[in-house]
């Protein structure tokens, strides 16, 4: 019986075929990162148990006060992750009278899962079953997935235009897909990724912090 030989034709399709494959799934990945990035899926409640904001910029602080002062949450929550443990936003001194009930928490650890944590717990405390979160709208995306392992209750996510991006759009991307690359490979609303996926993403923050 004679073996059957392969054209190398028939295999140069197979290769482009291949290629095409991939090149396609690249191009669609990386499309759909940039616009979970930076055009997130956001939410507009009408009124929820509280607002945390994250990151109390000025931009944000005056969104987080208008949707307070509209009467669509009882509670407003700040979170701020300054290295400076001695130091804390304006809003948080006692400075200011409200008409509405603000705390305020330095998260620990200082990340968006640290806040997510910090979220749970007053959640829980508080009898809260519905939260709105307000960050910066590059952040939405990321956020959501990290707080919906913590918080079970009803989340929505608002995001507000960035103050200008941090080291500028290239650096930005790579960041937040870095941190749900890193979402991704952990598990729970505690959990950590695997050492080296762990020691891969700090070094890869600390270059973009750079």
């Amino acid at each position: 019986m004679m073996k059957r030989q392969h054209r190398p034709g028939r295999r140069r399709r197979i290769l482009l075929r291949a290629l095409f494959i991939i090149l396609t799934a690249g191009v669609l990945l990386v499309g759909g990162s940039i616009w979970w990035t930076f055009f997130p899926s956001e939410d507009d409640p009408d009124h929820v148990d509280a607002l945390l904001v994250l990151g109390p910029h000025e931009e944000r602080m005056a969104e987080a006060e208008t949707f307070m002062e509209e009467g669509r949450a009882d509670v407003m929550l700040i979170a701020y992750s300054w290295p400076d443990e001695n130091w804390a936003p304006q809003e948080c001194t006692g400075e200011r009278d409200y008409d509405y009930s603000v705390e305020c928490f330095r998260p620990e650890p200082l990340t968006t899962q640290g806040e997510a944590i910090s979220l749970r717990d007053y959640a829980s405390e508080q009898g809260w079953d519905s939260v709105a979160v307000m960050t910066v709208d590059h952040h939405v995306t990321r956020s959501r997935m990290i707080i919906n392992r913590c918080f079970d209750g009803e989340l929505h996510m608002i995001g507000v235009e960035a103050e200008g991006y941090w080291g500028g759009p290239v650096r930005t991307y790579l960041y937040q897909n870095a941190g749900i690359a890193r979402t991704l490979l952990s598990s729970g609303c505690e959990g950590e990724p695997p050492d080296w996926i762990q020691d891969s993403g700090d070094s890869l923050k600390d270059r973009l912090l750079e």
